[in-house]
């Protein structure tokens, strides 16, 4: 077992792991599914500073655009922005 995952789970489906994320007590848990197991997801260094890396380049195509904010970590979780509406894909 690696740091962050959820021992006390048995392996599930993958249907059984979209039901599991929607519950109200992991709406704020990153979490992914991996051969039938669940992660959380553990912020690190590394990880850090690609999210920094990777703000600052979408905000350098959102701001002249007036497509919103760049925000660090999960301040509106039920948000989706589709890359192909910032970018030219």
């Amino acid at each position: 077992m690696h740091d962050g995952q959820i021992a006390e789970h048995p392996p599930m489906s993958v249907e059984e792991f979209e039901e599991y994320i929607f519950l109200p007590e992991n709406r704020e848990r990153r979490l992914e599914y991996v051969g039938g197991r669940v992660n959380e997801l553990l912020p690190n260094f590394r990880s850090s500073v690609i999210g920094a890396h990777l703000g600052y380049l979408i905000g350098t195509e959102t701001r002249p655009k007036k497509l919103g904010f760049i925000t660090g970590g999960s301040v509106l979780p039920d948000f989706e922005v589709k890359v192909s509406e910032i970018f030219k894909v």
